[in-house]
């Protein structure tokens, strides 16, 4: 009989707990808003400065 209290094997430990659950599409598509660029002066400040 199997202990099911710790993982049988070291990819098992690691793994993640709800690898079957995700939002559906739909739900995350009604939360979705997009969000303007930022205006190309910054990304270039940010390309030589950062």
């Amino acid at each position: 009989m199997g202990n099911t209290e710790y993982p049988a094997t070291d990819l098992e430990a690691l793994a993640p707990r709800q690898v079957d659950k995700f939002f559906p599409a739909e739900w995350l598509g009604r939360l979705y808003e997009r969000l303007p660029g930022l205006p190309m002066i910054y990304m270039i400040l940010l390309k030589h400065c950062g």
